[in-house]
């Protein structure tokens, strides 16, 4: 019974504390070969099928590398750098020639936005397939498919108006960030929505239960794997 009231309180704890539940990684979408979400295998040889799916009920919340909380938009970089974004390119590229123009220097907000958005996965859903060719070997295809939107995209100019080189980065780059990138990079910066199949993995993997001795009352079985194959790009980009 200790032990039961023991359990409970850690479950509890981890609850509580939500820097904890970052198991599935940043975005936290479903990975059909997660060892925590497939389900439990209970034959040993033959072929086995296998579907199952997970629902967004709110906006994602993104964390930046101090594990705290931010927008989805803004986990790596508070602002995005549009003077940056024109530097590394050849003497005669229209880009390098827009950076000539403008000629300006980056004072940490020049050329600076703020930039924000919602972030929700819809639905996601996986086709799995094993085949047991050796014991607690087996051949595993999955095939995920996914709908997730970006919606309420925000771009707020950080650049001040007291400088000459603060109006001409206004006038030549950040008042038309959005015609300026999609004509020279191709990049539309709006609110986003794909939906469609993801990357098809196909793999080798072993799993293996091994149960321990009575001896040990808190912990009773160990579950080892491992995995090894390839990642097709079957996935809209």
């Amino acid at each position: 019974m200790i032990y039961k009231k023991q359990l409970l309180f850690i479950i509890t704890l981890l609850l509580i504390h939500n820097d904890t539940l970052n198991a599935l990684g940043q975005w936290n979408w479903l990975r059909p070969y997660d060892t925590l979400l497939r389900p439990d295998q209970k034959m040993c040889q033959g072929m086995q099928l296998n579907g199952y799916a997970e629902f967004g009920v709110k906006n994602a919340t993104g964390y930046n590398m101090f594990s705290q909380p931010t927008n989805v938009l803004q986990i790596f970089n508070c602002t995005q750098n549009a003077l940056a974004m024109l530097n590394g390119f050849p003497a005669n590229n229209p880009i390098s020639v827009l950076n000539a123009e403008i000629n300006a220097t980056d004072n940490g907000t020049r050329g600076h936005f703020s930039v924000t958005g919602d972030l929700k996965m819809d639905w996601t859903f996986a086709l799995t397939s094993r085949y047991f060719f050796f014991e607690n070997f087996c051949f595993a295809a999955y095939l995920p498919f996914y709908g997730v939107k970006l919606t309420n995209v925000n771009w707020v100019d950080q650049t001040a108006d007291q400088t000459a080189e603060d109006v001409t980065v206004k006038e030549l780059l950040t008042d038309n960030i959005f015609a300026i990138t999609e004509q020279l990079g191709g990049l539309q910066l709006k609110n986003w929505h794909r939906q469609g199949p993801g990357d098809l993995v196909a793999l080798i993997e072993f799993f293996k239960d091994f149960h321990q001795e009575e001896r040990r009352p808190m912990l009773k079985e160990v579950d080892l794997n491992g995995r090894f194959g390839f990642n097709i790009p079957t996935g809209k980009r």
